[in-house]
């Protein structure tokens, strides 16, 4: 996705097209609204997955809704949460990534991990 290499400057020398997938990095995120060759404020986190990138940043809404500008005038294609990666993920772990989005509590969202990792299908394995 040549758009988040265009916004977003890792640490150390290996650029993000050439990142391998599961890989992380932290950097800057030059978004659209910074002046020519300018950063912005906040350190963010990119993840290189098998179906696209995923971008954590700090700075509530509003930071988030900056990066997600940026992407789009990019031409990224912007999807409701629970539509992102469900597509080719099995059932259960489909609904916990669903799921994981709205939790509001450690115990809730260790569990949904569990099951997103494999451990209810596992248990429904063993009882087959």
């Amino acid at each position: 996705m040549p758009m988040v290499a265009a916004l977003f400057l890792p640490r150390g020398s290996l650029p993000v097209d050439a990142w391998e997938i599961g890989r992380i990095g932290v950097g800057r995120w030059r978004g659209h609204g910074s002046e020519p060759g300018g950063l912005a404020a906040e350190e963010v986190l990119v993840v290189r997955g098998p179906g696209g990138w995923e971008v954590q940043c700090h700075g509530g809404n509003a930071a988030a809704a900056a990066v997600v500008a940026d992407l789009v005038r990019l031409g990224a294609e912007r999807v409701p949460s629970g539509a992102w990666h469900t597509d080719s993920a099995p059932t259960v772990a489909a609904e916990a990534l669903s799921l994981l989005a709205a939790v509001d509590a450690p115990r809730g969202a260790r569990i949904l991990c569990r099951q997103l990792a494999g451990a209810l299908d596992h248990e429904l394995a063993e009882i087959a």
